[in-house]
């Protein structure tokens, strides 16, 4: 019972006689004696002895297995073994190779039969699915060219080209309906602005712009510092677009705290309108500062130059803001006097008053270094009478303004005294009272008086070393901090400057602005560690004093023409 349980599965070719084309298996025991064979002569006799027993057994004690081609004749056979692990019996299988590479060809030509019925079906059913896809696609495409009026399709042109062309038509559509949408929706709020700083709104009787939350609202003036120079570098539809970027930037710099809008003012800056709930000032201050901080940083590298901003006191009725943009317009008389990029509020304003002050002493003293041409004293006696001003609290914007335009009135009568044009000294046409009257600070008002008195005096050259000297100082402040974010106004007081004097300085011995010249100097840093390294761009942007990798990014552009990515990929 046991030897036919383990014999079963070899009884069928054991017991076959048809020995050519199945083949056959003999066991054998392991003393190389025929226990079972097809041939029944053969059963009881002995192999050991045998060439091909002993090929068996080489091949069975090295891997157990063996695969040996005989010939018999002209009659080419496959002979396999395999040794049982425990009784030790072999199985001899002997098998016509050709019966076996007869097989082998009928199962490639059944293979290949099964798959080409496979391809027809499929394509037959392809056919089917496209018919029934395509008819529903073709009528809709019909009917998006009837209802939107698109050209008919080029002949030839399939289903999905004309679906493709005609969904381009859908959303190049949608985004003009939208552009419109949102550029109407803008110049209704931009209207709203204007109205309500004007004073122009019915009271209660116009909701709010969409965005503008809070229960009172503060008229904002948001100035570019340096306003001739920048429209001098900036040409109109650029600068348009800076400070339509700039108002970008400013709504989303005081999101969350504060809500707000921006809409244009004039060439050099933007009405602002915030809005608020927080009822405490010292909070409301804190807001309005962190707001302002994150957007100084981001205008510097947007405009090359800071921003002032001056907020006027809360409303909560929309048709009383034209007084807070009235107090906001009246906050850059402080900002006259205590320079750029800073923010001013009018409930944190100074108590300036016009008490009559009059610095007759140091105004003598440089009206004597002129007519004396004491060129020496001149700016020591200029500095004195700025220093005397500064030095007075309480003191005016007008009170301020009469001083220098007296000063201003006493050179002139200086040159009339000499017999000395004035036209032919500063050009035709040119106003020296209104362009005294457009300087943005005290600062930059000195420095105005001061290129005036050289002038005058024939002074150009007199201070060119001490100038070089001034130079020199901000060229190693800039070279020593390319590595973080600074402003001109930084590089000015290492050099011991005003910021107006400074940029006036740098501009002519580098023929560079300053700011310029910086950039310069970093995008060329920025190709080396590109080309060097292998730094990612987010490590590489802070190691040069951009706040972050768009902006890296945009100013590298600007100076190289490609993106830092390219450049690297073509290094």
């Amino acid at each position: 019972v046991i030897l036919n349980l383990r014999e079963k599965e070899f009884s069928q070719r054991i017991n076959s006689s048809n020995y050519g084309s199945e083949g056959s298996i003999t066991t054998v025991s392991a003393e190389g004696v025929v226990i079972s064979s097809v041939d029944k002569t053969k059963v009881g006799t002995r192999l050991a002895g045998t060439d091909l027993f002993r090929d068996l057994k080489a091949g069975l004690a090295a891997t157990g297995e063996v695969s040996l081609t005989v010939h018999e004749g002209e009659v080419e056979h496959l002979i396999t073994a395999y040794r049982s692990e425990e009784d030790g019996r072999i199985y001899v299988g002997d098998f016509s190779l050709a019966g076996l590479t007869g097989s082998v060809w009928k199962v490639r030509l059944l293979t290949l039969a099964i798959s080409l019925g496979v391809v027809l079906v499929g394509l037959a059913l392809s056919y089917f699915v496209s018919a029934r896809f395509f008819n529903p696609v073709r009528r809709m495409v019909q009917e998006i060219q009837e209802r939107t009026g698109t050209m008919a399709a080029e002949g030839g042109q399939n289903e999905l080209g004309l679906l493709a062309g005609a969904v381009e038509t859908l959303l190049r559509r949608e985004n003009q309906l939208f552009s419109a949408l949102e550029g109407q929706r803008r110049r209704q709020r931009d209207e709203w602005v204007r109205r309500a700083v004007g004073g122009n709104l019915a009271a209660g009787g116009e909701d709010r712009p969409e965005g503008l939350a809070g229960s009172r609202l503060y008229a904002a003036c948001l100035i570019v510092d340096g306003a001739d120079d920048f429209a001098a570098r900036v040409v109109p539809e650029q600068r348009e677009y800076l400070l339509s970027l700039l108002g970008h930037m400013a709504e989303e710099a005081f999101r969350p705290r504060l809500a707000c809008i921006a809409s244009p003012g004039d060439s050099s800056g933007l009405v602002l309108v915030l809005g608020s709930d927080i009822g405490e000032p010292a909070e409301l201050a804190d807001a309005i500062e962190d707001g302002f901080e994150a957007l100084g940083a981001e205008s510097r590298s947007l405009l090359g130059t800071t921003v002032s901003l001056c907020v006027g006191a809360g409303r909560t009725d929309p048709c009383e803001l034209g007084g807070s943009w009235a107090e906001a317009q009246l906050m850059l008389r402080q900002r006259f006097i205590q320079g750029w990029d800073q923010w001013y509020w009018w409930e944190n304003r100074l108590e300036l008053s016009s008490p009559g002050f009059y610095p007759r002493r140091e105004e003598r003293r440089i009206l004597t270094a002129l007519e004396a041409g004491d060129r020496g004293d001149l700016e020591p006696a200029l500095r004195a009478l700025i220093d005397a001003i500064r030095q007075r609290p309480g003191l005016g914007h007008d009170n301020i303004l009469l001083i220098l335009n007296q000063l201003t009135a006493g050179v002139i009568k200086h040159l009339i005294d000499q017999n000395r044009s004035v036209q032919s000294l500063l050009g035709p046409g040119f106003d020296i009272y209104r362009s005294l009257s457009r300087q943005e600070t005290l600062d930059a008002a000195e420095s105005w008086i001061r290129d005036l008195l050289r002038t005058v005096v024939g002074e150009g050259a007199c201070c060119a070393p001490a100038e070089q000297d001034h130079c020199a100082a901000m060229v190693d402040f800039i070279r020593a901090n390319l590595h973080r974010d600074f402003g001109v106004e930084e590089v000015a007081q290492a050099a011991g400057l005003s910021y107006s004097h400074a940029r006036k300085i740098f501009q002519e011995r580098m023929g560079d602005s300053v700011v310029n010249y910086t950039n310069t100097l970093r995008i060329s840093e920025a190709k080396r560690l590109l080309r060097e390294t292998a730094e990612p761009l987010a490590a590489l942007a802070p190691r040069l004093g951009y706040n972050n990798t768009q902006s890296f990014t945009r100013y590298f552009k600007k100076y190289v023409g490609q993106t830092p990515g390219d450049y690297r990929d073509g290094a």
